[in-house]
């Protein structure tokens, strides 16, 4: 049963209070006490009305399992799943750039990298604890492009520095299933992320260019609005989209 939009959780803090009380009812009695652990939610500038999806940040390692208190390193990813339920996959960009380094926060407006203009944007980090509480903001800075669909529609693409990170878990994890195996380092090189989810807008403007393998509806969308997403796609209208977009600058969008 699709769920009206006056009746969805009003933003994250929200998701993480109920995802609280349903762990407290499941794993009661509550132990007594809960030691708080931190997640970090990336928060960028209103510039649109559309919550852009979580990248996950290549080169950090997965911790190891823990069911001593808290929530456990799987507990955590479900947290994390069940938080984007309903957001629209993102576009990727392979476009690789030298020099990237995921700590840099001060590069120059205007800089050109792998032949992309980039510019610079400011956000901020807020860190919460178990029950979506605020415990730390900090300022943040990435670089971006502006991608031009026409008509004064903007794609902003953010670059995302390629790192390394541990892909399944640990044979000591509890409640780990035998597919999650083998525990393994994964490389990801560098990348560009759609900071926004692709809204009705820009959907429509690359529906408009020339046809590579199959046609696309122009407005994809039940709740309507240019800065809506569009949700009723699917994975060929995505790859469409994406190589009509390529088509139309030389980047290798997917």
């Amino acid at each position: 049963m699709m769920r009206l939009a006056r009746d969805r959780p009003a933003n994250t803090q929200v998701i993480l209070q109920r995802l609280a009380e349903i762990d407290r009812i499941l794993n009661s009695p509550p132990r007594q006490k809960m030691p708080q652990m931190a997640a970090t939610v990336a928060s960028l500038p209103p510039q649109q009305p559309v919550a852009s999806p979580s990248p996950q940040q290549p080169g950090k390692s997965a911790n190891s399992g823990s069911s001593s208190g808290g929530l456990t390193r799987r507990q955590l990813i479900n947290t994390a799943g069940l938080g984007a339920v309903g957001l629209v996959g993102g576009v990727i960009v392979h476009q690789i750039w030298k020099g990237s380094s995921p700590t840099s926060t001060n590069s120059p407006q205007g800089q050109t990298e792998g032949g992309i203009n980039l510019q610079s944007f400011d956000f901020e980090v807020v860190t919460v604890d178990f029950f979506g509480k605020e415990n730390s903001r900090n300022s943040r800075q990435a670089k971006f492009f502006n991608e031009d669909l026409g008509n004064g529609i903007m794609l902003e693409m953010v670059a995302i520095p390629g790192g390394t990170f541990m892909m399944g878990s640990p044979d000591t994890e509890e409640g780990r299933y035998e597919r999650e195996s083998p525990q393994h380092s994964v490389t990801i090189k560098p990348f560009y992320l759609s900071k926004f989810t692709v809204t009705q807008a820009q959907w429509r403007d690359a529906a408009a260019l020339a046809k590579v393998i199959r046609n696309l509806n122009s407005d994809p969308a039940y709740f309507k609005g240019d800065n809506l997403p569009v949700e009723q796609v699917s994975w060929f209208d995505s790859q469409e989209f994406c190589a009509r977009l390529s088509g139309k600058n030389g980047l290798g969008y997917s």
